[in-house]
C-alpha cells in the first residue's frame, strides 16, 4: 500500500474544507455591496422626488444620510462627498441676500445630484435635474399659506403681534340687562346714601 501524498490531493482538501468558508464570505460581502448599494439609491430617489421640498423631513433626512452611505476612498465618492460639504457650508450662511443664497443653493445641491446620479449609473443632464420636475401650482401656494400662519402664529405667541378685534354686534339677553340695570341702581343708591 502506497501512503504517499500528491499535491493534488492536498489541494482537494483544503479545497473541502475552505470552499465553504469563502463561498460563505463572498456572498456576506454581496449582500452588504447590494445593501450599501439600495441605500445610496434610496437617498437618490428621496433627493430626486424632493427636490423642490428641501424642507420636508425625508429631504433632510436623506441630505444628512450622504455621508454615512457614499462614504469610501474611491474618487467618485470623495467628489460626492465634497459637493455635499460645499453645499451644507452653504446651507449656514447668512452673509447674502435670500434671492442670491436660494439661488446659489440651487446650484450647489444640482451639482451634488449630479454627482450622485453619474456614480449610480445614471446618465441624467445638470439640466434635466435643475427643470424637469413636477410642482403643483397648489403646493407653492400651499407652503405659503402654511408659512404665513407659522410666522403670525409665532408672532402672536411671542407678543410682538396682537389680533385685533372689531365687534359689530353684542347678543342681548334681557334677563341679564334687567340684572345690571338693577345692579347699577342697587350702587347708585348706595353710593348717593
Amino acid at each position: 500500500m502506497d501512503w504517499t501524498i500528491k499535491f493534488t490531493d492536498i489541494a482537494i482538501v483544503i479545497a473541502t474544507f475552505l470552499g465553504p468558508i469563502i463561498a460563505v464570505r463572498i456572498q456576506k460581502h454581496i449582500e452588504r455591496s447590494r445593501e450599501t448599494n439600495d441605500r445610496r439609491l434610496a437617498i437618490f430617489r428621496t433627493l430626486m422626488t424632493t427636490r423642490l421640498m428641501n424642507l420636508a423631513p425625508e429631504h433632510v433626512q436623506a441630505i444628512n444620510a450622504i455621508p454615512l452611505d457614499f462614504y469610501g476612498k474611491g474618487r467618485k465618492l470623495k467628489c460626492i462627498r465634497e459637493h455635499w460639504a460645499t453645499y451644507m457650508n452653504h446651507l449656514s450662511r447668512k452673509d447674502m441676500s435670500t434671492e442670491l443664497w436660494a439661488k446659489t443653493r440651487g446650484e450647489l445641491f444640482v451639482n451634488m445630484l449630479y454627482e450622485i446620479a453619474e456614480y449610480l449609473g445614471y446618465n441624467i443632464p445638470k439640466v434635466e435635474l435643475e427643470r424637469d420636475f413636477y410642482n403643483p401650482v397648489a403646493y407653492e401656494t400651499l407652503e405659503n399659506e402654511q408659512a404665513l400662519i407659522r410666522k403670525g402664529m409665532v408672532q402672536l405667541l411671542n407678543g410682538s403681534s396682537s389680533i385685533s378685534m372689531n365687534v359689530l354686534s353684542v347678543p342681548e339677553n334681557e334677563e341679564a340687562t334687567a340684572a345690571l340695570v338693577e345692579i347699577r341702581n342697587i350702587l347708585r343708591e348706595k353710593h348717593t346714601t
